[in-house]
């Protein structure tokens, strides 16, 4: 498994300050972890990242951060494949439900470990709507060559499990064996929080089908008895007065 690390050096420690404002946040991750520029995301080896969102919403946005670890890229924008998977035990299912292969704007955002920490932003145009408390991985690798881009790692989120990869885009996720964190750093924007109604509330009868035809004809029967038994009582008294 491939990790861009280093010893704890001069770094920036960022918010997101940079990131588009304005929209909802579905799920974050944005404390920067400063001891390591991240692990390798690329052409050559995916990384994974589970989530839980806190609300439901349709995705419109996801921001991140990362570094190069070799060469740096001063382009304007670069192209990244940012993929979601359901939750299969743990780990992420081999397939993507979601894929999206585009450009991504960054935006120098200061210094980690001797590299520029750059700020990116993708607009997801369809994106699929995730929800809340449902647990869900994502994956964000640049198209660029091997060997070059970091993700940046994140002391937000859960504070155990472990890094997970692959190899290319297809095949099995590895659980790695090195004790690195597993967090990085991303943010999860929505236009649209979608509000999920609760079940609708059936009406529960005060007789059941059965024990309400019972009931209707007792009721029926004692209003004949009375009848009759007034009847009776008038017939009586006519009797007496003959």
């Amino acid at each position: 498994m491939r990790r861009a690390m280093a010893s704890i050096g001069t770094a920036c420690a960022l918010a997101l300050a940079c990131f588009p404002a304005g929209a909802a946040v579905l799920y974050q991750q944005v404390g920067i972890e400063t001891g390591e520029r991240g692990a390798y995301s690329d052409a050559c080896q995916q990384i994974a990242d589970e989530f839980v969102p806190l609300a439901s919403g349709t995705l419109t946005q996801v921001t991140w951060q990362g570094s190069y670890y070799g060469t740096d890229n001063p382009n304007a924008t670069e192209s990244f494949t940012l993929r979601l998977f359901a939750d299969a035990g743990g780990m992420p299912a081999n397939a993507h439900f979601f894929e999206i292969s585009a450009l991504a704007s960054k935006v120098a955002a200061g210094t980690l470990i001797g590299k520029t920490l750059y700020d990116y932003a993708m607009t997801i145009p369809g994106g699929p709507t995730l929800i809340s408390g449902t647990t869900y991985w994502i994956a964000i690798n640049t198209n660029e060559p091997c060997n070059n881009y970091a993700w940046a790692g994140s002391t937000d989120g859960p504070a155990t499990g472990s890094l997970v990869y692959r190899s290319g885009d297809l095949g099995s996720w590895t659980a790695s064996s090195e004790p690195l964190r597993d967090n990085h750093v991303f943010v999860l924007n929505t236009d649209t929080v979608v509000v999920i109604a609760p079940p609708k509330q059936v009406p529960v009868p005060l007789f059941a089908p059965g024990a309400l035809a019972a009931h209707e004809r007792d009721r029926a029967q004692r209003a004949t008895a009375k009848a009759w038994r007034h009847c009776a009582a008038r017939c009586r008294s006519s009797r007496s007065r003959s």
